[in-house]
């Protein structure tokens, strides 16, 4: 009886998923859930990177667009609660944070840089029926930074990601 009491408590049809995740972040993604409505996400992707940035060197700052891309894993932990349920699924929406940790390399120089950051999580979920799968979307704004032992970019770190996933 423990174990049916505490299996129903999963607001979610599922307790961990396993997926791709494709946008301007593309790689593998998973998720489980650690309670009835919080989840944890790792990702670990590609991330094509082309914002604004402030360069630090020297004791200089300089302002510009950065073009980069970065290779790296991004653990997120987030509120996650059913909206909607129909007779084909359920639409869950959720928000959280994170944080990013990694390697990058500009496209223009092919400096190698050291990556982290910090991130919010906003997004949707569509719990399919009848189906072990998810599909979903969310962004990710934040703060990230690269860095060499010389040098510091500070810059917009943004992610806008859909996902598919196996839930079991």
């Amino acid at each position: 009886m423990a174990f049916i009491a505490t299996s129903s408590l999963f607001a979610q049809d599922y307790k961990q998923s396993f997926g791709l995740v494709a946008g301007s972040l593309n790689g593998l993604s998973y998720k489980k859930f650690v309670n009835e409505n919080v989840a944890i996400q790792t990702d670990l992707a590609v991330e094509l990177l082309a914002t604004r940035a402030t360069m630090y060197y020297a004791g200089y700052s300089f302002s510009g667009q950065e073009h980069a891309w970065s290779l790296q894993l991004q653990p997120n932990l987030y509120y996650q609660n059913n909206v909607f349920n129909g007779d084909w699924g359920n639409i869950a929406a959720f928000v959280g944070g994170g944080v990013s940790v990694g390697y990058a390399q500009e496209f223009y120089s092919n400096l190698d840089l050291g990556k982290w950051g910090i991130n919010a999580i906003a997004g949707v979920e569509f719990i399919l029926n009848n189906t072990p799968i998810t599909v979903g979307l969310d962004f990710r704004p934040g703060y990230g930074m690269l860095f060499t032992g010389t040098q510091s970019l500070h810059m917009f770190d943004w992610v806008l990601a859909a996902n598919v996933r196996y839930y079991f």
